[in-house]
């Protein structure tokens, strides 16, 4: 009986201490669904998001993700980043380097590595981004007139 209430103590230490550690890591943890990390998390998840609806070429998914006026800029922010026209352009991976947020909690930068093909040289294209973020009221939203 001993063992089993031993047994039970560590594992909702170790749980615990991982919850936490995703919380603290803003959500760079895998955390099975759960919403953990707060704004770092949240505006983690909005940066991973844009970089999958590139990769899955869906921009009224992208334009949902992003400031009223700047829902036209994802062509232009795309061909600036890569060089490339978007239509050559297949998003192949993309990680989250690293987040932060401002004082003021209504600001942040996403600092992303992204692997595409350039489909029109048939090369590989490795490049690092700067996404910049607005939080207005308590959504976050891409700001791209900033982010080039």
């Amino acid at each position: 009986m001993k063992w089993l209430i031993t047994l039970l103590i560590l594992i909702v230490l170790g749980v615990g201490g991982y919850l936490l550690a995703a919380y603290v890591t803003g959500g760079a943890l895998p955390t099975f669904g759960l919403i953990i990390g707060g704004d770092r998390g949240e505006v983690r998840r909005v940066a991973l998001k844009f970089w999958e609806d590139l990769k899955f070429d869906d921009p009224k998914s992208a334009a949902k993700l992003m400031l009223p006026e700047d829902m036209t800029l994802v062509r232009s922010f795309t061909s600036k980043t890569f060089h490339i026209a978007p239509e050559l352009l297949d998003v192949t991976g993309f990680e989250i380097v690293s987040v932060e947020i401002d004082s003021t909690g209504q600001r942040a930068r996403v600092k992303s590595r992204i692997l595409a093909n350039d489909l029109g040289q048939n090369k590989l294209v490795k490049t690092e981004a700067m996404l910049f973020l607005r939080k207005i009221k308590t959504q976050w939203f891409l700001d791209l007139s900033s982010s080039f």
